[in-house]
């Protein structure tokens, strides 16, 4: 008899809201037990997998053991387990951990050069920066003041994995943090993009799309936890904890790629 439990685990940042879909499923043949994973998601995806009863079996792996899932995965093999030739019972039980992103290889490459992430005739105020003393206390993110309705590009090249367009809400309290409308970019290697704050029905791309650096996705809004019209940008790095963002370089009009400095405008 076999017992299998899945743990799932839902972090507080917009970087890990997705948890369901995957499914870790079992093949049997005259020799073993394979385990295969298959994932409907646009991004990698890591599963951490533990013993919790391992009873007179062999595993192709030692345990605990992590493995990076692949986008769109419709029948990736993790491992496989048997019975030992001399045992007359036996039994197991894992429990699966699930993280977005792949978390054996993802590193954000410092040297890139992001756009500004909006497409405009003038410059926009840099409001808030790293560790802001408003909201981004531990946190490398950026807020750029601007009216509703700006076009917002893509600031580096990326496949969309998660969009929400469908709130008009929004106020200077955390009550409001859930109402925000976003749009997630996966990098190339490993990152998020997240531009939060977005109009109701300011949503330009869909899941799934690949979009190129400079391409607009976006319409700028106030939505969610938000004082005053503004975009909020950050790049997020998977992680098991608290959510982890990464500084960023930003090529500017002058050609030289900087790191953008609060109150300023750009």
């Amino acid at each position: 008899m076999k017992y299998i439990t899945l743990l799932f685990f839902c972090l507080p940042s917009l970087l890990w809201s997705q948890q369901q879909g995957i499914e870790v499923f079992s093949e049997k043949t005259d020799t073993a037990i394979n385990f295969y994973v298959r994932s409907p998601f646009y991004c990698h995806y890591t599963v951490e997998v533990r013993y919790e009863v391992f009873e007179n079996m062999t595993s192709s792996v030692s345990l605990p053991a992590s493995f990076a899932i692949e986008p769109l995965a419709k029948r990736q093999f993790i491992l496989s387990v048997k019975q030992k030739p001399e045992a007359r019972s036996w039994k197991y039980k894992f429990q699966y951990r699930f993280d977005q992103g792949n978390l054996l290889n993802a590193q954000h490459d410092n040297a890139y050069a992001y756009l500004l992430p909006y497409k405009s005739v003038r410059a926009h105020k840099l409001v808030q920066g790293y560790f802001g003393k408003f909201s981004h206390f531990d946190t490398h993110a950026l807020d750029f003041e601007m009216p509703e309705g700006t076009e917002i590009v893509a600031a580096r090249e990326g496949v969309v994995t998660a969009v929400k367009e469908d709130s008009k809400e929004g106020g200077a309290s955390q009550e409001f943090i859930d109402k925000g409308n976003y749009i997630m970019v996966y990098h190339s290697d490993g990152t998020f993009g997240s531009y939060y704050h977005l109009k109701e029905k300011g949503v330009l791309v869909e899941e799934g799309q690949h979009v190129k650096r400079g391409d607009v996705i976006g319409l700028s809004g106030n939505t969610g936890w938000s004082s005053a019209p503004h975009l909020h940008f950050e790049v997020l790095l998977p992680s098991t904890e608290t959510k982890r963002t990464v500084p960023t370089q930003f090529l500017l009009s002058n050609g030289k790629s900087e790191t953008l400095q609060e109150g300023r405008s750009y």
